[in-house]
């Protein structure tokens, strides 16, 4: 936790959009596709800082956790 906090208080004038899959890209359901598009659509609406884009949704780095028996992430 504290390292993330440091991460993110070091790119506060950049936008770095961190992604991935709950499935691995050869499973059928993957969401690979989709999130790596929502994360770079997403870049020219945020303002400077760390973020995690996954579901659809785009959370601060620092302000969200994975839910893993949801498969999903969520905020804190």
């Amino acid at each position: 936790m504290k390292r993330r906090r440091q991460f993110g208080a070091d790119f506060m004038i950049f936008s770095l959009i961190l992604t991935g899959s709950f499935f691995p890209p050869y499973h059928l359901l993957t969401d690979v596709g989709f999130n790596l598009g929502y994360a770079l659509a997403s870049l020219q609406h945020l303002d400077g800082g760390v973020y995690i884009a996954m579901n659809g949704k785009v959370f601060a780095a620092h302000k969200c956790h994975k839910d893993i028996a949801a498969a999903q992430f969520v905020a804190s």
